[in-house]
């Protein structure tokens, strides 16, 4: 009886050390951890930036194609080397992209020969409504 006595405060005092341990780390870990989203650092990617010219070149293309479809269906992604002008905002349904960060500012249709044309400024876009319409119908 002593002797199973005297394990049974062994093992007491044991859990106790481990319990008391447990609760002093778990207490420092809540004080290293934020307690609202709101005091998260905000992730950002600085090497993409969506700049005011595509952002035209968006609403350009939600305008040339307002005939066939709802604007609530044309979407964007930026991406380092060129900005995507998506239906249903769906990659697989890439309609343009526009490459303007460099000197050059192209628009490479999703066409059969992926039709490349270079453009003066982002407002030449208009000039291709029928080619942007033509792609769009291939997913529609």
């Amino acid at each position: 009886m002593v002797k199973k006595a005297f394990k049974q405060y062994i093992n007491k005092l044991v859990n106790d050390k481990i319990n008391a341990a447990l609760k002093s780390t778990s207490s420092e870990r809540e004080k290293e951890e934020p307690e609202n989203l709101e005091d998260l650092p905000v992730l950002e990617n600085p090497e993409i930036v969506t700049t005011e010219e595509e952002i035209e070149g968006y609403a350009i293309s939600k305008i040339l194609l307002k005939e066939l479809v709802e604007d609530e269906r044309v979407f964007y992604r930026d991406n380092k080397s060129y900005f995507n002008i998506l239906l249903d905002d769906n990659i697989r349904k890439w309609l343009c992209r526009l490459y303007l960060n460099g000197a050059n500012k192209t628009v490479q249709f999703n066409d059969e020969e992926r039709t490349s044309v270079n453009l003066e400024k982002i407002s030449d876009l208009t000039n291709y409504k029928s080619k942007l319409i033509e792609v769009a119908n291939r997913f529609v």
